[in-house]
């Protein structure tokens, strides 16, 4: 009785962990002016981050890449990532709860011909920290990227 018990457990917090997910949600693009160099116009992406997952979402960075519209790859302003920083604090996010922020996305190029973003690589453990989250759990396997914005695709 006991291991019957004890295998309904287990077999309930895998499903469980199956429905769990960070949906990172691209919802802005805007061009800004390059401060240094060139001055070229430059993309900077706005997100929504929804968490789903086992509880408050207290660090996410999701690494970020971009094709333009001929299928070439396009440079990042220092690095590109989805993230609940603002500056130099994180913005926890309640299980459950929507976030509207900026992360640390910008590329050199101007938005309108910028086609598709997507994860670059995984999600280091490093930057994603989640209350209730399993040891043998992954970031990257409950990361979802989409966008509302009607001209880019995400992948």
């Amino acid at each position: 009785m006991r291991f019957l018990i004890a295998t309904m457990f287990v077999v309930s917090g895998t499903l469980s962990s199956a429905a769990q997910s960070i949906e990172v949600k691209v919802v802005s693009a805007t061009d800004e002016q390059a401060m240094f160099g060139d001055k070229k116009e430059q993309c900077e992406l706005g997100f929504e981050i929804t968490n789903n997952a086992w509880g408050t979402l207290n660090r996410i960075a999701v690494p970020l890449g971009a094709t333009d519209d001929r299928g070439r790859g396009v440079d990042k302003l220092l690095i590109a990532r989805a993230s609940n920083s603002d500056v130099f604090t994180w913005i926890p996010i309640a299980k459950g709860q929507t976030a509207k922020v900026k992360g640390d996305a910008v590329f050199k190029e101007e938005c309108k011909y910028i086609a598709k973003i997507y994860v670059d690589g995984s999600v280091d453990d490093e930057d994603c920290a989640i209350r209730m989250m399993p040891e043998e759990a992954k970031c990257s396997d409950i990361v979802k990227l989409t966008t509302s914005l009607p001209n880019l695709k995400t992948e």
